[in-house]
């Protein structure tokens, strides 16, 4: 009698701990399940973010791109730059001066007034070797040495990439596209800042 009481006892925790390590095992299955499903699902999410925020920057880039373009066609800003197109490098810095009232201002004018219109924080237009012929910053404080007749480095008019920031007042990333003639010769250059902070927003 004994041993078979024994005997169901030693039986009846064979199947305890059997059932325990089956559900032990299903338990840490199902969790290990649960978990990579999560990360998963994580890892989808992050990357699927990353896109949408990769595809809307390259669509702003591209629109501010376009923008800067179209605006090179501008009537204004291509007499402008017709104008002192063949002026030679050294004597651009009294040209410009000494048609300050009749050319500079009213095309920094124009250009403030793409500020106004657009996302850009500042525009200018330079000559093919970088200087600056126009600049919405010279409607604010009519500040000629400041803004006019600047020599810039190429990458400040020319060769600027989405990777290169400018510090100014604050950072900025730049569009610039040449302004043609009638006879497809490049006679500037139009460039757009914009606030790094604006493709934060995105």
């Amino acid at each position: 009698m004994l041993n078979k009481i024994g005997l169901r006892w030693c039986i009846s925790i064979i199947i305890t701990l059997f059932i325990m390590i089956i559900l032990s095992i299903v338990s840490y299955t199902t969790y290990n399940y649960t978990i990579h499903m999560v990360q998963g699902e994580i890892s989808d999410k992050i990357r699927i973010t990353k896109e949408a925020q990769k595809n809307s920057l390259n669509m702003t880039l591209n629109n501010l791109k376009t923008e800067v373009e179209n605006f090179t066609l501008n009537d204004k800003v291509k007499t402008h730059a017709m104008f002192f197109a063949y002026t030679d490098e050294e004597n651009l810095a009294e040209e410009l001066s000494s048609n300050t009232a009749y050319r500079v201002e009213p095309v920094s004018q124009e250009l403030q007034a793409h500020v106004n219109a657009s996302s850009a924080d500042y525009t200018y237009i330079t000559s093919t070797w970088g200087t600056v012929l126009a600049d919405s910053g010279y409607v604010k404080d009519k500040d000629f040495d400041k803004y006019i007749g600047v020599k810039l480095t190429e990458k400040e008019y020319k060769v600027a990439t989405a990777a290169d920031v400018f510090q100014y007042n604050n950072n900025y990333i730049q569009q610039q596209a040449p302004v043609y003639n009638g006879r497809d010769e490049i006679i500037a250059y139009y460039v757009m800042g914009v606030d790094l902070a604006y493709y934060g927003k995105m």
